[in-house]
């Protein structure tokens, strides 16, 4: 199947999201709840300033040539009022088999993935959520540049990014082509607790670029996350494979300052 066959598949067969219509450049509400894995409806948040960021596509470079492409299948269902990011999840496999050798070749059929689900569904804004080991970064610069002059002005383009790479005020991020960056305060291993600290008590990430957004986990076993949005800073809420509530939404929303 060709790219842009396929593209038109996972669109059809899986997303069911209502595409908005293509205008100038709209930044994020300050609100947005992450669509992962689950079965989501968040046509009932029609009229709350509520944006969603649902995962779209995930690519898995292999090898020195292959980007293999694994849609989402779980149906996601957004009003044409909510503002829309299509989230794409970059994947790979360290083991010496399939380890990848961040190509050109891999770097140019990724783009053209990314822009045919764009050209399709037609999101507000395009997300990329990646993990790079050190010597993939220039890779991933670079994919970002290209991708940033094929998808115009006109798309909102953010980057999720481990907190680690916002705690030196000279990180690798600076200059990157994106609109925003999101430091993925969650699932954060041994600097857990230390970050946790700092963060509750005003601290903030050494490198500028992190600090005005976070990306947090909600539990729905509590009413807030541990930790809390600042004023003005947008913030994006984790679900895992749960399905989002208007009751979970409105816990989301009861966070902001």
């Amino acid at each position: 199947m060709g790219v842009r066959a396929w593209i038109a598949f996972c669109v059809v067969g899986s997303l069911y999201a209502a595409p908005a219509p293509h205008q100038a450049k709209q930044s994020p509400p300050n609100l947005i709840l992450w669509s992962w894995f689950a079965d989501d409806d968040f046509r009932p948040f029609a009229d709350r300033p509520i944006g969603v960021a649902y995962l779209a596509l995930s690519l898995q470079f292999q090898g020195q040539s292959t980007v293999v492409p694994d849609p989402r299948y779980a149906p996601v269902r957004i009003s044409p009022k909510t503002y829309q990011m299509a989230v794409i999840r970059f994947d790979y496999q360290p083991d010496a088999s399939h380890r990848p050798g961040f190509s050109a070749t891999q770097r140019t059929l990724a783009v053209k993935m990314i822009a045919e689900i764009v050209r399709f569904t037609k999101p507000q804004a395009v997300q990329i959520d990646f993990d790079a080991p050190r010597s993939a970064w220039p890779f991933y610069r670079q994919l970002l540049v290209d991708l940033r002059a094929h998808l115009g002005p006109d798309i909102f383009l953010s980057s999720t990014a481990l907190v680690s790479w916002c705690q030196t005020a000279d990180s690798w991020l600076a200059g990157l082509p994106v609109d925003e960056i999101v430091p993925m305060a969650f699932s954060m291993g041994q600097a857990t607790a230390a970050i946790l600290t700092m963060l509750q008590g005003g601290g903030q990430f050494a490198f500028p670029g992190c600090r005005s957004t976070i990306g947090l986990e909600m539990d729905p076993s509590y009413t807030l996350p541990a930790i809390r949005p600042r004023k003005n800073q947008r913030a994006y809420f984790f679900l895992g494979g749960q399905s989002w509530s208007p009751d979970l939404a409105a816990k989301a929303q009861a966070a902001l300052p």
